[in-house]
């Protein structure tokens, strides 16, 4: 725990660059502007708003995980 994690949440302007986000790791990012925090966290420029989490609590609930997010900041 602690280290940060971003979140940005993208409106329908944005709805041509799901697919890159969506796919391979190492391509996620291309050609797309972001910024990262000293903590970790990635935020994508001209989303509608973004989110500085931080994970509180992690589960494991059988196929998947459950992330408790604690929000450090919020623009």
């Amino acid at each position: 725990t602690g280290q940060e994690l971003g979140i940005s949440l993208l409106g329908a302007q944005h709805a041509e660059h799901v697919p890159k986000l969506a796919g391979p790791a190492e391509q996620r990012f291309e050609n797309l502007e972001w910024s990262g925090t000293s903590g970790g966290a990635i935020h994508l420029h001209g989303a509608d708003a973004t989110l500085t989490t931080r994970l509180n609590d992690l589960q494991d609930i059988g196929d998947h995980y459950f992330a408790v997010l604690e929000v450090a900041h919020a623009a």
